[in-house]
């Protein structure tokens, strides 16, 4: 059975060793496994996944729409009005 979690987590300890954006690509066309890594990555850094914030927004308006509001609260490294567009869906 896989663990999704514990995945997420083994690939967030050793980002040094398996780079965000490798992740990124094996991952995009399984968007809620991006979403709970990316929500991860934000979670314990931020900074280290800005690059995706704005692909983050549409993956938590589907999978996690209660921690949209705090991830806009607490990012600023995404377009305005592409979160409003969201929002307003």
């Amino acid at each position: 059975d896989f663990d999704k979690e514990k995945a997420v987590k083994m690939l967030i300890d050793n980002i040094d060793k398996v780079p965000v954006e490798d992740v990124v690509r094996q991952l995009n066309k399984r968007s809620e496994l991006l979403h709970v890594y990316l929500d991860a990555l934000f979670v314990k850094d931020p900074q280290a996944g800005m690059d995706y914030h704005e692909l983050q927004i549409p993956l938590y308006a589907e999978f996690d729409r209660p921690k949209l509001l705090t991830f806009l609260r607490n990012s600023n490294y995404y377009p305005l009005q592409k979160a409003l567009n969201e929002c307003e869906q």
